[in-house]
């Protein structure tokens, strides 16, 4: 063989081993970086998440403290009724007194201020109460959503479970389309198991500590 031959059959050869050298330093980066401590691949996470679920609303209904508040909050508002109808009687009365008065005189002068400022008495002191009703009511309402969630938290770290989502019980059948994707937005929770539903044990919570003295 010429001594040109086996020049050019060298060069291939050496050419062929650079570029396999090049590729496997090309790869071997892309697999595992050589400034990447080992250990970055070994760590993982410390155990799976626990999740749980609960019916918040199922819980605030079965409230033994709701079910007091309602109470009171009817007996308040019957007796804003009552008030209501009193003054509502007296500014009718003073308006039949009117119409037995002669327009312009003194008399019905005087009667129809006393009407006109029942009547506006009346309408002020309703307004007025049933603004004191609903900020109190609205206040008792928060105060016991605070204490359903603190049963929620304190019943789920002694399970054990990390993350308590919030069951919906939604009933589908609706009268319209627009309702019925209302309710499909609605569902955050689509299934969840039985044994991992705490709204049984959240409600006996919150009830012991609202009886507890």
């Amino acid at each position: 063989m010429k001594r040109s031959g086996i020049v050019t059959i060298l060069a291939a050869v050496c050419v062929g081993l650079t570029l396999a050298s090049l590729r496997a330093q090309t790869v071997l980066p892309a697999s595992r970086p050589a400034s990447a401590p080992a250990a970055a691949f070994a760590a993982g996470p410390s155990g799976p998440t626990r999740v749980a679920v609960c019916d918040i609303s199922a819980a605030f209904r079965n409230y033994d403290r709701l079910r007091d508040l309602n109470q009171v909050l009817r007996q308040k508002n019957d007796a804003l009724k009552a008030e209501n109808s009193r003054r509502t009687k007296q500014v009718e009365d003073l308006q039949k007194e009117l119409q037995d008065l002669k327009p312009g005189s003194k008399q019905y002068q005087a009667k129809l201020e006393e009407r006109d400022k029942a009547a506006v008495e009346g309408a002020v002191s309703l307004q007025y109460q049933k603004g004191v009703l609903d900020r109190e009511q609205r206040q008792l309402t928060e105060d016991m959503f605070r204490e359903i969630l603190a049963a929620v938290s304190q019943v789920a770290q002694e399970r054990g479970y990390d993350l308590v989502l919030a069951r919906d019980s939604v009933d589908v059948t609706s009268l319209s389309m627009e309702e019925l994707m209302d309710k499909m937005i609605q569902r955050k929770c689509l299934y969840s198991s039985p044994q991992i539903d705490l709204t049984g044990e959240v409600t006996q919570r919150a009830n012991a500590a609202y009886k507890k003295p």
